[in-house]
């Protein structure tokens, strides 16, 4: 009902289905896009590579045919030609325009490159613009211009006007002119031929196979929206599952179930999640722990000094006991212990704030220690091994860590053995290293949690202390940036500290 509720009211186009299929559709149709414009432009080279292919053949086969001709001692003029300029011109050859001297169209020939056909035009033939040639060797040269003859001698550029194209002819129809001269010498111009070719859209072979290009371009389109569609559905089916398994777990962890299983997936991204929502509800099962740890320390540890005290109260006035020194100094003791237990909860929740800071300072090691025996009055022998004579820490913090260690280790270790106390360096790293230790035994489950506040190994409470001073040894040195861990070595504990000089 919860996920029906936040569901409703949000438009289907913000679903997973639809922006998948969107991101699929834009993607395929950038590449069709690309692809077209890549055809594009492709086409466009490829047509002027046909275009000036025909021209070049067709200029070869014009030479030859011009040649052959002249062998048989054929008098050339306007009228001759025309049927030579057809026998040279092959399939690709649309259209042919023959041009005098003067730039007059005398003879038209074909269709445009678009297919359109060019009206035949012929010029009479007793017209008297007819030039015989007294040369039986014709000579022609191609040229690049669609309009004119570009060549160095000027002279000839000057013998040919800019043409007028007989209609539909268009100037761009144009692929290029082969210009006819009378002499071997090239300075009297003949005529000229326009050479026009079809359009790989319109040539037979070409057009069928851009036919088919288009055609298979077009049939992609439907297909890749199909595949478009299966893919998002594929995918969203896949992702939607997995997300209503995820908000399972998340209703059940605001509902304080920590045990419910996290679904793993294949797909990267979506394991990422399932890890972080796995590493977020063990997260929340073990601040419940600690929490219920807490709870239980204050009912028990801290209610413990206060019903003693209570208790003598009650009794001094009840007249059950009298109030004389040694009831005062009793409730005095009840007090201090009240007051112990108080601070180190308060110290304990201080160094969890985001807001606290070591002081670091530069400690004489030899004075540190001296201090650290002295203020515990430590009942074991405590043997040390010194390696360094300065360190770098919180001396205050340090010093209430040191301590509670040594007084840990004294409380723990059998009757007439040492505590031992070393202090180094490590190697070249510029870690320090103090390592406390003492016989003893501790359950391998203990060493897991012993650093947790109000953990206590011995969970009938028969030892005093509120369980709270290894979870201070922990917060100190990871506001060190260093690390604590007890270890079981053999029939010794050991507990070792290090972090960075």
């Amino acid at each position: 009902m919860r996920t029906a509720s936040r569901n409703k009211g949000r438009s289907p186009w913000s679903s997973l289905f639809f922006r998948l299929f969107a991101s699929i559709m834009t993607i395929t149709v950038v590449i069709l896009l690309v692809q077209f414009i890549v055809v594009a432009v492709m086409f466009t080279i490829q047509s002027r590579q046909f275009e000036n292919e025909v021209f070049s053949v067709y200029k070869e086969r014009l030479q030859q045919a011009l040649t052959v001709a002249s062998k048989s001692e054929v008098e050339w003029n306007l009228q001759s030609i025309g049927p030579v300029l057809k026998m040279a011109a092959d399939d690709r050859i649309s259209g042919l325009i023959l041009r005098d001297a003067e730039g007059n169209t005398v003879l038209t020939f074909g269709k445009t490159p678009r297919g359109i056909a060019i009206p035949e035009f012929e010029i009479d033939r007793n017209d008297p613009s007819y030039m015989s040639l007294p040369e039986k060797t014709w000579y022609f040269s191609p040229t690049i211009s669609k309009v004119y003859i570009k060549t160095d001698d000027e002279s000839i550029v000057r013998t040919v006007v800019m043409p007028e194209y007989p209609a539909p002819v268009r100037e761009q129809d144009i692929v290029g002119t082969i210009t006819l001269y009378a002499n071997p010498a090239q300075t009297e111009v003949f005529g000229s031929v326009d050479v026009l070719v079809f359009s790989p859209l319109n040539y037979t072979i070409t057009a069928l196979l851009l036919r088919r290009m288009v055609a298979a371009f077009v049939i992609t389109i439907p297909i890749a929206l199909i595949i478009a569609l299966v893919g998002a559905q594929v995918v969203a089916r896949s992702v939607s599952r997995h997300a209503g398994k995820i908000v399972k777990v998340l209703e059940a962890v605001a509902g304080g179930n920590y045990q419910e299983p996290v679904p793993h997936s294949t797909m990267n991204e979506l394991a990422l999640i399932s890890e972080s929502v796995e590493l977020m509800e063990h997260k929340l099962a073990s601040h419940e722990r600690m929490r219920q740890q807490w709870l239980r320390g204050i009912a028990h540890d801290l209610n413990t000094p206060v019903t003693a005290l209570k208790l003598s109260i009650e009794s001094a006035l009840d007249h059950v006991v009298p109030l004389d020194v040694t009831l005062l100094q009793r409730m005095k003791k009840e007090n201090e212990e009240l007051e112990r237990r108080v601070g180190a909860v308060l110290m304990l929740a201080s160094m969890e704030s985001p807001d606290f800071t070591v002081h670091k300072e530069m400690v004489d090691v030899l004075d540190f220690v001296d201090e650290v025996i002295n203020s515990t009055l430590a009942d074991h022998r405590v043997m040390l091994d010194i390696g360094l004579d300065r360190v770098n820490g919180d001396r205050r913090l340090l010093l209430l860590v040191c301590r509670e260690l040594i007084k840990n280790a004294c409380k723990y270790a059998p009757a007439d053995t040492p505590v031992r106390w070393s202090i180094r360096g490590v190697g070249e790293t510029g870690e320090i290293c103090m390592v406390f230790s003492n016989q003893g035994h501790v359950a391998p489950e203990t060493l897991e949690r012993v650093f947790e506040p109000w953990f206590r190994a011995d969970e009938s409470r028969s030892q005093a202390g509120a369980g709270m001073g290894l979870a201070i040894v922990r917060q100190v040195m990871e506001a060190h940036n260093g690390s604590v861990a007890m270890n079981q070595v053999g029939d010794t504990v050991e507990v070792e500290l290090r972090w960075k000089s």
